[in-house]
């Protein structure tokens, strides 16, 4: 498990590949943020990879104040997003620590998806 640390600015990018109908996976390399000092999260969901065949992603944060021991229910979430789609979504910082899950509702289907975290602040 990678762990990033807070640097204003920088934007981290965590990829889920093939992931068939799922939910709450997680992505190729789990990553924990540290997101203490951070006045607000940005998180750009990129569904436009070539083999990408969800049309109803759900891009989920889970939240730690330890890094430890994670919520089990999502803290923000941004929801239903479709192939061929870029969109940004913000969140408000909380807890110390957070992570990604994504969920692909679409049965038969397959998730290839990017989400670039930017940390402001």
């Amino acid at each position: 498990m990678a762990t990033i640390k807070h640097i204003p600015g920088s934007v981290h990018t965590i990829v889920w590949t093939n992931t068939g109908a799922a939910t709450d996976k997680a992505p190729d390399t789990d990553t924990v943020i540290d997101i203490g000092y951070a006045e607000t999260i940005a998180i750009q969901v990129d569904l436009t990879h070539a083999s990408n065949t969800s049309n109803d992603w759900d891009t989920n944060v889970i939240t730690s104040p330890d890094g430890t021991n994670y919520d089990t229910v999502v803290y923000a979430a941004d929801t239903g997003a479709a192939d061929g789609t870029v969109h940004t979504f913000l969140v408000a910082p909380g807890p110390r620590y957070m992570k990604l899950r994504g969920d692909n509702n679409t049965g038969a289907s397959t998730g290839y998806v990017t989400a670039r975290v930017i940390l402001i602040g």
